[in-house]
C-alpha cells in the first residue's frame, strides 16, 4: 500500500512496440485531495486504411511501487465510405 501524498509514474506499452507515447507520465495525489485520477490514451493507426489494425495496451507503473496491468486488446477495422443516394458520403452501419 502507498501512502499520500504520492507521485505516481506510468506509461502506456503497446504489445506491438510501436507505441506513439512511449514516455513517462506523473500523477500527483495530494494528501488531502481524491485519490482516483482518469487518464487517456489515444492511439493511432498507421495501416493501410483499408485494413485491420489489431494491437493491445498495458499501463506499466514504475514508481512509488513496480506495477503492470493485464493487456487490453483490441481491433480497428476501416471502410471505405458509400455514396448515398443525394450524392454524400455516408460511412456504412457496422450493426
Amino acid at each position: 500500500m502507498v501512502r499520500v501524498p504520492a507521485t505516481v509514474e506510468y506509461r502506456w506499452v503497446a504489445r506491438s512496440g510501436q507505441s506513439p507515447d512511449p514516455g513517462w507520465r506523473a500523477l500527483t495525489f495530494p494528501a488531502d485531495g481524491d485519490l482516483t485520477r482518469r487518464v487517456e490514451h489515444l492511439e493511432p493507426v498507421r495501416r493501410d486504411m483499408w485494413s485491420t489494425y489489431r494491437d493491445a495496451l498495458r499501463v506499466e507503473v514504475r514508481a512509488p511501487v513496480r506495477e503492470e496491468s493485464d493487456e487490453a486488446a483490441f481491433t480497428v477495422t476501416c471502410a471505405r465510405e458509400v455514396p448515398s443516394a443525394d450524392g454524400t458520403s455516408t460511412a456504412p452501419d457496422s450493426g
